[in-house]
């Protein structure tokens, strides 16, 4: 066949191509645009999930307004009976409830919330309700078995499960709740309040062990590490703007060394060493080392600092032990503007060795230097009220509070 050409001096092959790509075009266009409308639409549905999840936790924490009933149960009843026996069991037992808000008393219930198995409420925007379960499972009542007789408050699991409109990925969560019970002579228990169960809740405590020398300590006893690295104090740039760190705060123990660890940026721009950027850090103790330091955590620790302001070390409190005594430290100053203070209910105002009056170290491009102009470091002192004595040489410690780190024993 001859290569026809049109008016414009296209060939008929020419054209047949560009419909094709136009063609592909148009599909890839409705393709993407098919997609972004999929992932609006499944974060949309997240939302409404997370919501639901948060209303539900809402409605049952507050127990004047929280009321349980069996599932197709409707008002004025106010409870919900079972056996134990029968949903004592999280993998597999439960049973179905419907959550009510009610009340300001909560003798009734007004109007229905939450439910599995009533459409009017199981779908809640692109979210629907599969699973509303209650599951009393606490250990501390004997497992398949009935409660005994009389009244209770025990601790179980709202189950919910949740999935997208249109698809057949689910979500599975569990809200901690405690309920009120009483249970009658042969084993028919019936809710009369919820709330949540806070109990499960675990307070994690970061502690953060700077050893002023080379060696990485170690966490105390019954602390993990949660990461290591170099004892940081304070970072400047262009010789004016300076951002320091409290030596109680995790962000004091930088698991990268460098001698300048920050970079400055710009409208549009960023450059890593400008006119008198430096750092500073506490001291190793021999030439230019910087010390190391240790993040540790433990559930449900409490720790306290005590400050005697005197020469001796004081006590830790009643039902705390020793975890460190050092000097009360309150400021660490490098090159006479730059200044870091120290929060002294916190265990980094309680530096176990003044390093002879210079506990810092000052770091730039070229290096780092243990002896700048004007670094010094500020203490709680023993001589309030007391004449002045003047500098001494070398330290007088004496003159400097001591204190003590403390952990809870119990």
């Amino acid at each position: 066949m001859k290569n026809i050409k049109f008016q414009k001096g296209f060939s008929l092959v020419e054209i047949l191509i560009a419909v094709g790509l136009l063609g592909a075009l148009s599909l890839g266009v409705m393709q993407i645009s098919k997609m972004m409308s999929d992932n609006q639409s499944n974060a949309t549905a997240n939302l409404d999930i997370q919501s639901i999840r948060q209303e539900i936790m809402a409605l049952i924490n507050d127990g004047r307004y929280c009321t349980i009933s069996l599932a197709g149960n409707s008002p004025p009843a106010t409870s919900l009976t079972f056996n134990k026996i029968d949903i004592d069991d999280l993998q597999t037992e439960g049973i179905d409830i419907e959550l009510w808000l009610s009340d300001v008393t909560g003798a009734a219930r007004t109007l229905k919330k939450f439910s599995s198995t009533d459409s009017t409420v199981s779908v809640q925007g692109k979210a629907i309700i599969s699973k509303l379960q209650l599951v009393m499972n606490n250990p501390t009542f004997p497992p398949h078995s009935n409660y005994p007789s009389g009244s209770f408050t025990d601790r179980g699991v709202v189950k919910i499960e949740l999935i997208r409109k249109g698809s057949k990925k689910s979500l599975s969560t569990s809200i901690p709740i405690n309920v009120n019970v009483v249970t009658d002579a042969i084993g028919v228990s019936k809710v009369y309040g919820c709330s949540i169960d806070n109990s499960s809740r675990k307070n994690i405590k970061n502690l953060v062990i700077h050893s002023q020398s080379t060696i990485i300590p170690s966490c105390p006893a019954g602390w993990t590490s949660e990461s290591i690295g170099y004892s940081y104090v304070l970072g400047s740039l262009s010789a004016g703007y300076t951002a320091s760190e409290d030596l109680s705060d995790t962000g004091s123990c930088l698991k990268v060394f460098g001698a300048v660890p920050i970079i400055e940026c710009r409208w549009n721009q960023c450059d890593y060493h400008t006119g008198g950027d430096f750092s500073g850090w506490l001291w190793g103790g021999v030439g230019t080392t910087i010390s190391r330091c240790n993040v540790c955590k433990k559930e449900d620790a409490t720790i306290k600092v005590v400050h005697s302001q005197t020469a001796l070390t004081p006590s830790c409190p009643l039902g705390f032990g020793e975890l460190w005594r050092g000097y009360s430290l309150t400021m660490l100053s490098l090159s006479a503007n730059y200044t870091a203070p120290m929060k002294l209910d916190g265990p980094g105002s309680c530096l176990k060795d003044i390093k002879q009056g210079l506990p810092t170290i000052e770091c730039e491009m070229g290096g780092c230097n243990h002896v700048t102009g004007g670094d010094f470091a500020g203490f709680l002192t023993t001589r309030i009220g007391l004449p002045d004595v003047g500098p001494s040489s070398p330290p007088n410690l004496s003159q400097i509070s001591r204190c003590i780190v403390c952990q809870n024993t119990n």
